[in-house]
């Protein structure tokens, strides 16, 4: 990433920054339709909070600080009303500046911005600073030394060392906030890439990118902002007997297409919003989606019908999220958070989802933090073997029945890593597990007793604030999300705070 066009930088900041509700449901919101108002009106949503708070303390982990950074963030881009900008009008209008900057406007072709970073890490350490965070993570089917990571609000990236060095293409997308990226089994150069942040809902959603060219490129499909402006994007997989075959998790419910991304239909077999979509490893034709409301469904014909099979699960959660496991296709494991965060339970199916069993627990395996950081994966080796992500890392190697510390982002009482992780990924071998996080991206080989940081290189710090030297226009400071403050002094960085 060298360089940007003005313009369209500071467009494109606006489009993705753009307000919509906090996505995880909070207790401050009476009802369904209250949460769905509080995403066009910030005046609704702060009516809502500020009721529910009177008579409150906000606690850790009780959602009360997250809530108050994505109201600074949308108050700066509200009307004077309070309404939130109209997602297809801002698409419009996006469309016409493109217009403007490829055939006519000689200025905005001639502005540019410079990238100064950061993009490699300093200071390493017990409450050390990252880079950015790192929604989703995968591999390349043919070659898994080439990795590919979506970020919050930094595009896509792509690796072809093991994570030694990266680069991206993606610097002038209509939204750089990305969810999931998917590969069609039988041509991996077809790739899909889902937008929007639906962890905290704060960057609206372009809808489903496809790229021909192995990521090169990339084109808007059928869904997008003009005919489908609430579908944030969640989840992406790609059949692996019909190429053209295409499922999406939305926030608006689980869309299917069948000519290759250009047409879409919304599938009622399952209710609502998607927050997950998998595919069961080595048995391509099981699949499984959670809904938002955090009811769990099959399919055994490679997504094409689909059965509740919810039974034995808890009630209404805060969050909740799925995993399988290429060592038993009738495994699946359900994690939940409670509103204000903590444990809900994990739950174990042995048998496709037919009946499930809840695993038993004697500590938050969450800290507290689940409504905004939940991960969870299974060894494709060995079922009994999972990992938990929420602030901090824990691991499990008896089905979910004992637990140890995995990874700390202070350093005691396990190995170190970066704090707040969103996505977790074993290596097809099993020997190596990927964490995505609030700092970025980092790897633990063959059950080492450390993480190994793979995020230098990139550019994906989300900055609240920045602010210059009045002395020495080569000093910069910036406040980024959950990453401290860090310092630009003649062209290094380093993190201050």
């Amino acid at each position: 990433m060298k360089r940007h066009s003005f313009i369209r930088f500071l467009f494109a900041l606006s489009l993705l920054f753009a307000a919509s509700a906090i996505s995880v449901a909070q207790p401050w919101y009476a009802s369904k339709a209250a949460q769905e108002a509080a995403a066009t009106d910030i005046a609704s949503a702060q009516k809502d909070f500020n009721t529910y708070w009177a008579d409150k303390t906000p606690t850790k982990g009780s959602g009360w600080k997250q809530f108050k950074r994505w109201e600074w963030f949308v108050a700066q881009r509200a009307f004077p009303s309070g309404k939130l900008p109209d997602a297809p009008l801002r698409w419009q209008e996006f469309l016409k500046l493109e217009a403007r900057k490829h055939h006519s406007d000689v200025s905005l072709r001639n502005n540019v911005w410079e990238a100064l970073g950061p993009s490699r890490l300093s200071n390493l350490g017990s409450n050390s600073a990252g880079l950015g965070r790192v929604n989703a993570i995968a591999f390349d089917p043919r070659d898994e030394s080439i990795i590919w990571l979506g970020a919050a609000s930094g595009g896509v990236w792509r690796s072809s060392d093991a994570g030694n060095s990266w680069s991206s293409t993606t610097d002038d997308l209509p939204s750089l906030a990305i969810s999931d990226i998917a590969f069609t089994p039988s041509n991996p150069d077809i790739m899909y890439i889902g937008t929007g942040d639906p962890i905290l809902g704060s960057m609206n959603s372009a809808g489903i990118l496809k790229s021909t060219d192995a990521g090169t490129s990339w084109q808007p499909t059928g869904l997008s902002y003009a005919n489908n402006p609430s579908a944030m994007v969640t989840a992406v997989v790609v059949s692996h007997d019909d190429p053209n075959y295409v499922l999406a998790g939305t926030a608006v419910g689980l869309q299917r297409s069948t000519d290759g991304g250009a047409t879409w239909s919304n599938q009622s077999a399952v209710s609502g919003g998607v927050n997950k979509l998998l595919v069961v490893p080595g048995a391509p034709d099981i699949m499984y989606a959670m809904a938002r409301s955090n009811l769990v469904y099959r399919s055994g014909d490679a997504g094409r019908s689909w059965q509740n099979v919810s039974a034995g699960l808890p009630g209404q959660m805060a969050k909740g999220t799925i995993a399988v496991t290429a060592a038993n296709p009738d495994y699946i494991y359900a994690l939940f958070a409670n509103f204000g965060g903590s444990f809900g339970g994990l739950y174990r199916s042995t048998d496709g989802g037919a009946s499930w069993t809840a695993m038993p627990n004697s500590q938050d395996v969450l800290d507290n933090l689940g409504y905004y950081a939940l991960a969870l994966a299974v060894s494709p080796i060995d079922p009994n073997d999972l990992i938990v992500g929420s602030m901090n890392l824990y691991r499990s190697q008896d089905g979910g029945n004992s637990w140890y510390s995995a990874g700390h982002w202070g350093g005691w009482g396990g190995p170190y890593i970066h704090a707040d992780h969103h996505v977790l990924l074993f290596s097809s071998d099993g020997g190596t597990i990927f964490s995505g996080n609030d700092g970025g991206i980092a790897r633990n080989a063959s059950g080492s007793g450390w993480w190994e940081e793979l995020s230098n290189g990139l550019a994906i710090t989300q900055y609240y604030r920045m602010g210059g030297s009045a002395s020495d226009p080569g000093v910069v400071f910036g406040g980024a999300q959950d990453n401290g403050t860090t310092r630009l002094d003649q062209g290094s960085w380093d993190h201050v705070m």
